[in-house]
Order: structure tokens, then sequence, then C-alpha cells
């Protein structure tokens, strides 16, 4: 298991090195929990990256949807590139640094 810590102990991402694709925290299973109501979602906006769980999971698992990140912090980006298996940017997945607030204004 790999872990992602900002700023203290607490554990703000983590990843199966044998599964990276994982969802290995109960918070985000429990995040995902919306499937059961909208099971192919078209387009996902989410504001920061962490270790990337939910942008990895949507680009296996939900191959229909587009999926738009932003982040804040360049070293999280990096982070989640170098150690956490985050795929590149295609046209179905794309990070971007910047504001979420910003994102959420029309």
């Amino acid at each position: 298991m790999r872990t992602l810590h900002v700023g203290g102990e607490a554990i703000q991402s983590a990843m199966r090195l044998d599964d990276p694709h994982a969802l290995a925290l109960d918070y985000t299973r429990c995040m995902m929990a919306f499937l059961l109501f909208h099971p192919e979602p078209r387009e996902a906006l989410m504001i920061g990256l962490g270790g990337a769980s939910l942008p990895k999971f949507f680009h296996r698992h939900l191959k229909k949807a587009r999926v738009r990140v932003i982040e804040i912090d360049p070293r999280v980006l990096a982070a989640a590139r170098g150690q956490f298996a985050l795929p590149p940017d295609d046209e179905r997945l794309t990070v971007e640094i910047g504001d979420g607030a910003e994102a959420l204004t029309p």
C-alpha cells in the first residue's frame, strides 16, 4: 500500500500496489455509491486530485465518462503522476492546475 499525506499524519489517499486502479479506502468506495442511481455518467468534475483514486477508477471502469479534475497544487499532480499511477491526459481525462472554486462559477 502506498499512501499520500499532505501536511500531517492523516492519510489523504492510498493505492494498492498490486491493483493501482482499485479503490483502497472506504471513503472512496462510498463516494461511488451514486453509481447505484446513475450507472453511466457522461461527465464528472472533481475538485482536488489527491492520489487520483477516483479519476483512475473512472478512467478504468467508466469508459463513456469524461473527467475533468482541478488541482490547486502542482506538487500533488506530480505525486499522482509519478507515484500513484495517474494516466496521462487524454480525450476522457483532463487534469488542470487551478482553483476549484473558479471551476464552479459560470
